[in-house]
């Protein structure tokens, strides 16, 4: 699949996802949400595993393509040092005698393409540049994905970097539906990282 359709696919599931959103804090002629806080906590919870899903596959499957020197959106046919005979070639090389891989992780995903691609290019400098953001991005998604005593202190401490105030007991919904810090605007936290991973996205395909 040409990158560009990547690209779209990437960035129709983000626009699925928000109409989820829209849909769960939808409000009756009496001005009322519809639906109680517990469901649209459970919609944005849910809303925060599937961007995450929607980047990592977005990351595997951008990987697979230059590893077999398909083009950029732009033409640029990146120096690679494997020669797969296909994608899925290409995906078994990478996985080698893992399970998976955890496309999810930044230090991984960084390691694996320096090991096939010149540089690690042009992952190296997108995904260095947001480290910080998809650390504490994973640690929301692992703690909406199953709480535990570790996925909360993770949130917690995430929260904390984000918002710079401490944050004991914080939700998934209740981080990432406050105003983000940076913004200029209302925009939220998750508005941001739903922006800052589409920039990511078009960058890496550019």
């Amino acid at each position: 699949m040409p990158i560009q359709d990547l690209v779209h696919d990437f960035q129709r599931s983000v626009s699925e996802i928000q109409t989820y959103i829209q849909n769960a804090f939808s409000v009756g002629g009496n001005g009322q949400y519809i639906f109680n806080k517990s469901f649209r906590d459970f919609v944005i919870e849910s809303v925060v595993v599937k961007i995450y899903v929607a980047w990592e596959s977005f990351l595997e499957r951008c990987f697979e393509n230059y590893v077999m020197k398909q083009p950029s959106v732009s033409g640029v046919v990146y120096m690679r040092y494997a020669n797969p005979t296909d994608n899925d070639h290409a995906r078994r090389m990478a996985l080698g005698n893992q399970k998976f891989i955890e496309w999810g992780n930044p230090t991984i995903v960084l390691t694996l393409c320096g090991l096939y691609l010149d540089s690690g290019e042009p992952f190296q400098s997108i995904i260095a540049g947001i480290n910080n953001d998809l650390i504490n991005l994973r640690n929301v998604r692992n703690a909406a994905a199953h709480l535990s005593s570790t996925t909360q202190r993770s949130l917690e401490a995430a929260a904390t970097k984000i918002l710079g105030v401490p944050s004991p007991g914080i939700t998934v919904s209740d981080l990432v539906l406050s105003k983000h810090p940076g913004s200029q605007t209302d925009e939220t936290i998750l508005d941001v990282y739903i922006k800052t991973l589409d920039a990511a996205v078009c960058a890496i395909a550019r």
